[in-house]
């Protein structure tokens, strides 16, 4: 077998193609890359739930101390205006927490932020504490 002698031109040369940004940018992806294959395989999974989570709760009219007559209070109360008052839907919260008192034909409006109390129904088999 035949030595070849190392020419330091073409080892100078090999080393300057291999440090080109490209390749660097290809380096730094691949590392990306096995990192977040990594980070899969050994990250646990949630599996979710079969039955859909559902938030229960009551409303209380904070002017009674009772669950709020929708169809008096659309009628009567000024806030609560262009609500169909004989086909009430009842009241839903938004993300923010407050709440919004809907009729059936699709209109609704803002509750003001104290009329309602809303108080959280506990889950079957959960005491109320």
């Amino acid at each position: 077998m035949a030595v070849r002698p190392i020419d330091a031109n073409e080892l100078y040369r090999i080393e300057k193609l291999l440090d080109t940004d490209i390749v660097r940018q290809d380096k730094v992806a691949l590392n990306l890359l096995e990192q977040v294959l990594y980070d899969i395989q050994h990250v646990p999974t949630l599996t979710p739930p079969n039955e859909p989570s559902l938030l229960e709760f009551d409303v209380v009219d904070t002017t009674t101390g009772k669950y709020p007559d929708w169809e008096r209070i659309a009628r009567e109360e000024s806030w609560a205006k262009g609500l169909v008052y004989c086909d009430m839907d009842g009241i839903a919260i938004r993300e923010d927490g407050s709440l919004i008192l809907l009729d059936e034909c699709g209109n609704c409006v803002s509750c003001p932020p104290d009329r309602f109390e809303i108080r959280r129904c506990p889950p079957e088999g959960e005491v109320n504490a």
